[in-house]
């Protein structure tokens, strides 16, 4: 169980949530990020989303009225960034990279010269846009998977352990990439890490979960 008094996540920041295991940092994740329905909200409980655009979305609301449209709802407005990749090996790295875009209607000559940007900022070589992504080594495809996020719209980026399989010299690169472009274009990013150093350089705020007791159950406490 996780009980999040209060939680503001703010464009132009990078968020870190850093708890023991088991505290339920993925959980928390997963929950903002509307990928499982886990809330069992009070009476007062809020849940929204503020955009320029749209004003203020309730994610409550959309939960209740069905998975549909949480799913047009991450689709619109959330990228994500996990430790396992998720990459389709039969496609090349770069249709990989431009999955989520082409999806939303961009075609991959459009969507090219971005990715091919990140790329080199990411020291990916550009050859391998073209390559299976199957042929790729793990840092490889770790990278092409931040490159597939940052060339997706989205208003917030959730990442679960996102340098997990990283040197740390690769996590530093990429988290300066990451950095410039969430402030650059006034995003908000939400990272889930167990890199207290990584956190201390780069986040605008941390967010701690906390294991308590409450009536003799070990639940996560969330203390923005």
């Amino acid at each position: 169980m996780l009980h999040i008094p209060h939680l503001t996540v703010l464009p132009g920041e990078l968020t870190f949530v850093l708890g023991p295991s088991g505290a339920g940092k993925s959980t928390l994740l997963e929950s903002l990020g509307l990928m499982k329905n886990t809330f069992q909200p009070g009476p007062n409980s809020l849940l929204d989303l503020k955009t320029e655009q749209e004003n203020t979305i309730g994610l409550l609301d959309i939960w209740e009225d069905g998975g549909d449209r949480a799913t047009a709802m991450r689709k619109k407005h959330f990228s994500f960034i996990f430790q396992s990749t998720n990459l389709m090996p039969n496609f090349s790295l770069g249709e990989n990279i431009c999955f989520t875009g082409m999806l939303e209607g961009a075609d991959l000559g459009t969507m090219k010269p971005k990715a091919l940007q990140l790329m080199d900022q990411l020291n990916l070589d550009p050859a391998l846009f073209d390559q299976p992504a199957a042929m790729a080594s793990g840092g490889q495809r770790q990278r092409a998977a931040f490159v597939r996020a940052l060339c997706k719209r989205f208003d917030v980026l959730f990442c679960d352990e996102p340098t997990g399989n990283l040197d740390h010299e690769n996590a530093l690169s990429l988290f300066q990439l990451l950095s410039k472009h969430i402030k650059d274009n006034q995003l908000a990013a939400v990272i889930v890490s167990h890199d207290v150093a990584l956190a201390e350089r780069f986040a605008d705020r941390i967010v701690n979960i906390e294991l308590q007791k409450r009536n003799k159950q070990t639940i996560g406490v969330v203390q923005p």
